[in-house]
């Protein structure tokens, strides 16, 4: 057995592992598109120092052969940050014309917003630097399987949202009065949250993992970071069982686009993932 070539293998595994648990999370915590925690000009300035810094090690990570492995991981990394801090940016963009989050229209517009950036930087970015719409798992894939999955995930999540609402999302059912005015609002809001999640996280990150950490790892890697990054949210009555259930659902999407070979299907089951949340929030809007 060829010990040095087992030893560099297991140094870029871990690698690349920490680069996206530490930076990854410090794009989505610190320079999150939503609730960033720096004041404006500390944000703008970390935003574009670590943009840079990223940017920066993109040659040396593609030229040098010790490194090259690292390259699509310090890509994708690049990526996020542009893509999250453009999402933040156009998002206050239209805050000041106007438009408000406090009832399902701005919901709903403010997440469109979200959606189209990141599929205009992602998808940008990436043919800029030499990865193709394939590599974000952005194709046709296994379409039977596909529709089979996507489109029953999907109604068999919006069939049960309300009870399920009800149990973990704090969903007033005496609030679902108006829903047939507001359910377009919902139905935008879900498959928009739902393409820019998964585009921004298996979609960028899964297809550059797998050849170094094989399927299994590569999906758990991104769903145990993307669970974590919803600790603390308001809108679950049972934190630790929403985290639990979560981590679960992150394992399955990944798993459906491994075995669709597409994103779109793992797109239609997190928006119908998402129905139950939506009901409960926009039920306690007043």
């Amino acid at each position: 057995m060829n010990t040095t070539h087992l030893s560099a293998s297991k140094w870029v595994k871990i690698t690349a592992i920490l680069l996206f648990i530490v930076i990854g999370s410090l794009i989505m915590i610190v320079f999150s598109p939503w609730r960033p925690l720096l004041i404006s000009y500390q944000d703008i300035l970390g935003r574009i120092g670590l943009a840079v810094l990223l940017g920066g090690l993109l040659y040396p990570f593609k030229r040098i052969q010790k490194l090259n492995p690292l390259f699509p991981i310090i890509s994708a990394l690049f990526i996020m940050i542009i893509t999250v801090s453009v999402m933040y940016y156009t998002a206050l963009f239209w805050a000041g014309k106007g438009l408000s989050a406090t009832g399902p229209r701005g919901f709903a517009l403010f997440k469109l917003n979200d959606m189209v950036v990141a599929f205009v930087v992602i998808i940008g970015l990436s043919r800029l630097l030499g990865f193709h719409p394939g590599d974000l798992y952005l194709q046709k894939g296994k379409v039977g399987l596909g529709l089979l999955l996507g489109l029953g995930t999907f109604a068999l999540a919006a069939v049960t949202a309300v009870p399920s609402g009800i149990w973990l999302f704090k969903l007033d059912p005496a609030g679902l009065t108006g829903w047939r005015q507001w359910l377009p609002w919902l139905l935008l809001f879900v498959l928009a949250n739902g393409a820019m999640e998964e585009l921004l996280f298996r979609g960028l990150f899964l297809k550059k993992f797998e050849p170094l950490l094989g399927e299994f790892l590569s999906i758990l890697t991104i769903g145990v970071v993307f669970t974590a990054l919803h600790f603390g949210v308001s809108y679950t009555s049972d934190q630790f069982l929403f985290m639990g259930i979560l981590i679960g659902l992150a394992l399955l999407f990944g798993t459906v686009i491994q075995k669709t070979k597409s994103l779109w299907p793992a797109i239609l089951f997190h928006a119908g993932m998402d129905i139950s949340v939506m009901l409960g929030i926009f039920s306690n809007l007043h």
